[in-house]
């Protein structure tokens, strides 16, 4: 899920229409009746100035909240990388270990077997990414591959137990590095829809508050054509 802000009328706003609130208020006012002659130009006046700021705010808002959760994707995500590659390493490690005491069969204990298969799985899979030219997806590891080395080894768990090669050791942290990655999921998907009800709200076409602030810039360009005109 990778929701993007449609930030188009925002910055446009920022940029064209925030100075006038670092204006004097009352210039700005004696301009804007002179021009703008309606009935309620003094609550539309009003309502143009808390319109700007509203969007403004919102603006440099989701702008922040924006960068904030690409930094954290991006630095978890090369964090969690690194701990996969540990992870890999104490698996390469239990293999070694087996075979120093078992050199001519190690291949054949349950366990080996179990991450033998694992480490196959996972390299072939980014061998794949390289070839295809895609990036790694960890979702895809973790639920194609930690997931299934995860069901098997509790499996020889309840069959055979530990058998003192660190087995308990790797599938603790496979277990922590699904939890850490649906951890890291979770943060981007609730910012992901409080972005998207954001938008939805206030800057999507079909915001009521967003057509109310345009009738409202329509009529003052009205008015200031026919301003010019005469």
């Amino acid at each position: 899920m990778n929701p993007t802000i449609n930030n188009a009328l925002l910055i446009e706003i920022n940029k064209n229409f925030t100075r006038i609130v670092d204006m004097d208020v009352k210039s700005t006012f004696k301009s804007f009746q002179s021009i703008y002659k309606t009935q309620n130009n003094e609550i539309d006046f009003v309502n143009l100035y808390k319109y700007i700021d509203f969007y403004s705010e919102l603006y440099f808002s989701v702008k922040k909240d924006y960068e904030d959760t690409k930094k954290f994707k991006y630095d978890k995500l090369v964090e969690y990388g690194f701990e996969v590659l540990e992870l890999y390493n104490k698996k390469a490690d239990m293999i070694d270990s087996y075979k120093d005491e078992f050199p001519t069969i190690y291949l054949h204990k349950p366990w080996v077997e179990k991450v033998n298969k694992s480490i196959n799985d996972y390299y072939k899979y980014i061998a794949d990414c390289e070839r295809t030219k895609q990036q790694n997806n960890f979702d895809y590891i973790s639920e194609n591959i930690f997931k299934t080395f995860i069901e098997s080894a509790l499996a020889l768990r309840a069959n055979i137990g530990y058998q003192g090669h660190n087995e308990k050791e790797i599938l603790r942290m496979t277990s922590t590095l699904r939890k850490k990655l649906f951890y890291i999921k979770s943060r981007i998907y609730n910012n992901a829809e409080t972005l998207e009800n954001i938008r939805n709200t206030y800057i999507d076409g079909d915001s009521e508050h967003l057509k109310k602030f345009r009738e409202l810039i329509q009529n003052i360009e009205k008015s200031s054509n026919d301003y010019n005109v005469i």
